[in-house]
């Protein structure tokens, strides 16, 4: 397996940083080739990131990315977002979860809510 195979631009990923705990939810999350080599994502604030570094391993819960960002260096991880970890609020101050929740009744239908509803930078 590739490791840009580890990486599903359909899926919603919260980002883990060992240094600051949970960040943001990540969108439309992929391999970046242009420039340099790194990932692109959008976050929930609309914005999107282009992240200098290359694609670490991959876990139990997503991949890792190792940033060569002087802001956020070091080992992240790209979480998978699942219904289950959503309600059990796994992933931190998650803004309009109750709603969402409300909304969805599984991974797969979370994962389709937010690719329906979000738009993104790219």
């Amino acid at each position: 397996m590739a490791k840009t195979d580890m990486v599903d631009r359909n899926k919603v990923y919260v980002i883990w940083r060992k240094a600051d705990g949970w960040g943001d939810l990540a969108f439309e999350v992929e391999p970046y080739d242009g420039n340099y080599k790194g990932i692109q994502y959008s976050v929930s604030s609309l914005r999107g990131h282009r992240i200098k570094g290359k694609i670490g391993k991959k876990t139990s819960r997503g991949f890792t990315f190792i940033s060569e960002n002087p802001v956020f260096p070091g080992e992240w991880e790209f979480v998978e977002v699942t219904y289950e970890g959503m309600k059990a609020g796994d992933y931190g101050n998650i803004i309009g979860r109750e709603e969402l929740l409300a909304q969805v009744s599984n991974t797969q239908e979370l994962h389709e809510w937010y690719n329906r509803n979000w738009q993104t930078w790219w």
